[in-house]
């Protein structure tokens, strides 16, 4: 990609920032892609911060309005995503304090309820793990996801182990392929 000035960067930044939030850490590799110095980056940021163009809470709050809603990801998911655009820990705290115990826990609830009919499986067992898997993945805390399935299961709660160390260390079955050889090692 050609280099680009430092007030052709500004505009296409500001218009960029006009249509939808951003933030500075993606806005940073942009701005790298276009091989601008790190100092005129930082200029470039403290101009779109005066602005109001770029903010980081108002990012945040949108990202998690977005993600719960519409991804139906859990807190944890969203908490480690904003991490990753090296969002401020206490940012990301008031942010995530939006989505409150009780949508979490609905939420938490129909994503479970979804995939437990798409689940298949020999036991309860095998369908629960699979379950908890999923939550888990989605972003919610294993405690919750456990509490929803043992409600989902009708009591097979004494079979979920209480965290998933004690998955690992159950002996696994030899599954067969179709062609009769075993799939797993």
């Amino acid at each position: 990609m050609k280099q680009i000035t430092e007030a052709e960067a500004l505009k296409r930044l500001s218009a960029l920032c006009a249509a939808a939030e951003h933030c500075p850490s993606d806005l940073r590799r942009k701005m790298a892609a276009w091989q601008l110095p790190a100092a005129v980056q930082q200029h470039i940021l403290e101009r779109l911060e005066e602005g109001h163009f770029i903010d980081e809470l108002r990012y945040a709050r949108a990202f998690v309005r977005d993600k719960f809603r519409y991804n139906r990801w859990g807190p944890v998911r969203i908490d480690m995503e904003l991490r990753r655009k090296h969002i401020a820990a206490d940012i990301i705290h008031e942010a995530l304090e939006e989505i409150t115990p009780e949508a979490s826990a609905e939420m938490l609830r129909q994503v479970m309820e979804a995939k437990m009919r798409t689940i298949t499986g020999d036991t309860d067992y095998e369908r629960a793990m699979k379950g908890l898997k999923y939550a888990v993945g989605k972003g919610f805390p294993l405690s919750d996801a456990q509490r929803v399935m043992a409600e989902l299961l009708d009591g097979i709660e004494d079979d979920i182990p209480e965290n998933l160390d004690e998955i690992a260390d159950r002996p696994r079955e030899q599954t067969k392929t179709a062609s009769g050889r075993d799939a797993r090692p």
